[in-house]
C-alpha cells in the first residue's frame, strides 16, 4: 500500500506520471484521441500551442533559435488536421482510425518541410547516448502540469486553488494527492471547489476528500 500523504517530492513526481501513464498508455507518434484532437505522448492535445512548443522542445530537440519557425510549421498542421477533421465529421466518414492515419502523414509532411529533410518523421525516439523516450515524455508532462502565466498548468492550477482555500502543505497533503488523480488531469473547466460541513478541507479521512467534475449539478467536491 502506497502511503499517499507522506510523499518525497521525488516520489510524488514519479508517481504522478507514472499514474498518468497507467490510466493514458504512452505513444511516439500521433493519434486520434476518438473525438478528433491530435495526441502523443500521455495525452497531449497538440492543438494547445503551449503543448506542441513543450512537445517540440523537449520531444524533438528543437532549441530557442527554431522554435518560432517550427511552431508556425507545425501551427499550420494542427489547423490542416482541424480542418480534415471538420469535413469528415459533416460528411459523416470521420472514423478515429482513419483520422490517425491522415493526422500522422499531415504532421509529417510539414515536419519534412521544417526539417528540409524528405525522410524525417514526427516520431519520439530514444536519443543516442542520451534521453529516453520515456524521458522526454516525463519531461513534455512536467512542462505542462508546471506552466504558469497566461496557461497555467494543471498542477499550477491545483495549487492556488487550494492556496485560496488555506491549504499549503500540498504535497504532503491527501487532498492534493486526491485532486492529481491522473482521471481529472482534462477537466479544469468543471473544477470548482465547494466547503462546507459535510466536505471539509481539513479532513484526516482521505476517503472525504474527492472531486465529482462532471455530475449534472456541475459541483465539484473536495
Amino acid at each position: 500500500m502506497i502511503k499517499l500523504h507522506g510523499l518525497s517530492d521525488a516520489e510524488y513526481i514519479r508517481l504522478r506520471y507514472e499514474f498518468i501513464k497507467l490510466f493514458e498508455g504512452s505513444t511516439t507518434k500521433v493519434y486520434d484521441d476518438g473525438i478528433g484532437l491530435p495526441t502523443i505522448g500521455i495525452g497531449f492535445n497538440l492543438q494547445l500551442e503551449e503543448n506542441l512548443e513543450a512537445l517540440l522542445k523537449e520531444g524533438f530537440g528543437v532549441n530557442s533559435i527554431n522554435m518560432g519557425a517550427a511552431l508556425i510549421e507545425m501551427n499550420q498542421a494542427i489547423s490542416d488536421i482541424e480542418t480534415y477533421v471538420q469535413i469528415a465529421k459533416a460528411n459523416g466518414t470521420y472514423t478515429a482510425s482513419s483520422s490517425t492515419i491522415e493526422m500522422r502523414k499531415i504532421l509529417t509532411d510539414h515536419w519534412r518541410t521544417f526539417k528540409s529533410d524528405p525522410n524525417a518523421e514526427f516520431t519520439l525516439t530514444d536519443t543516442l547516448n542520451g534521453a529516453t523516450v520515456d524521458d522526454k515524455i516525463a519531461n513534455v508532462f512536467d512542462i505542462i502540469l508546471n506552466a504558469t502565466g497566461a496557461n497555467p498548468g494543471y498542477e499550477t492550477i491545483i495549487s492556488q486553488k487550494m492556496a485560496n482555500v488555506g491549504v499549503n502543505k500540498r504535497r504532503d497533503s491527501h487532498i492534493f494527492c486526491a485532486l492529481t488523480h491522473p482521471l481529472l488531469t482534462f477537466k479544469l473547466p468543471q473544477l470548482r471547489f465547494v466547503q462546507d460541513n459535510d466536505y471539509d478541507f481539513s479532513s484526516t479521512n482521505p476517503y472525504r476528500c474527492r472531486i465529482d467534475s462532471v455530475l449534472p449539478h456541475n459541483k465539484s467536491l473536495c
